[in-house]
């Protein structure tokens, strides 16, 4: 089955298409939610896109995660950037009225690619490939026993000049303690309720097992080059809340 997966994964990757400017007047960022955009920055462009995240839950027992996520970007052409990954968690558990601490400190750190394959035209949707490494650069409470792979393919339909859907499948393997691979999926409506405020709400799951989260939020464009987001979801047993920004800096000709 995983091979079915990578075969399509990487056949969309080959695609040819013209080439294209992907560079938009005002920042376009993977935040706020869990999809990822179908659409790369542009050369001369660095992205970074950070966050804070709330989690509470209770899976057989009270848990907490604390984390900060920081996400950075750089393009190389219009079409092709590379991407880092940091996250610094820290996870607990309360049983018996004790609190304790089960792990904290580097959680996951990943470097990859986002490539375009196609622009949106008509019903034909923009489209991107993602392929990120899973390093085992993380610390001890987070450890891997070997290294994993990510990857993803994003797309977006721009249904009007204020409504667009977009959608990611992609494929994860080894997952972290197992053999096993995940298949992460999304489903997300965004809107441009103003040149200022932006909103989406979204699914989000494994197809392995799904059962779909949900969540939804707003941005806002303080800057053609700034952006504040405020976000947050529930699933069957938990619930998050996180804010962020994205930021970019860019020296075009055009």
């Amino acid at each position: 089955m995983k091979y079915k997966i990578l075969l399509f994964l990487l056949s969309a990757f080959s695609i040819s298409h013209v080439t294209f400017a992907q560079f938009s007047e005002t920042i376009s960022s993977d935040r706020p939610g869990q999809t990822y955009s179908a659409s790369t920055l542009g050369k001369h462009v660095f992205q970074i896109q950070t966050g804070f995240n709330y989690t509470e839950g209770r899976n057989g027992v009270e848990n907490k995660n604390i984390k900060s996520n920081t996400f950075l970007r750089f393009a190389l052409s219009e079409r092709f950037d590379i991407e880092a990954l940091v996250n610094y968690s820290k996870d607990e558990i309360r049983t018996q009225g004790e609190t304790i601490v089960v792990g904290d400190g580097f959680s996951d750190t990943e470097l990859g690619f986002k490539y375009s394959v196609l622009r949106n035209d008509g019903w034909i949707p923009s489209m991107a490939f993602q392929g990120r490494v899973l390093t085992r650069l993380v610390d001890k409470d987070y450890e891997r026993t070997s290294a994993g792979m990510l990857m993803n393919i994003a797309t977006q339909n721009q249904i009007n000049d204020w409504l667009a859907y977009n959608m990611n499948l992609g494929v994860t393997f080894p997952r972290r303690g197992t053999s096993k691979y995940i298949l992460p999926a999304t489903f997300n409506f965004s809107a441009s309720i103003s040149p200022k405020w932006g909103a989406f709400i979204e699914l989000y799951g494994n197809l392995n097992d799904f059962e779909p989260s949900v969540d939804g939020g707003l941005s806002y464009l303080i800057t053609d080059d700034f952006m504040l987001d405020l976000y947050g979801g529930m699933a069957s047993e938990s619930w998050f809340v996180e804010g962020g920004l994205s930021y970019r800096v860019k020296w075009r000709a055009d």
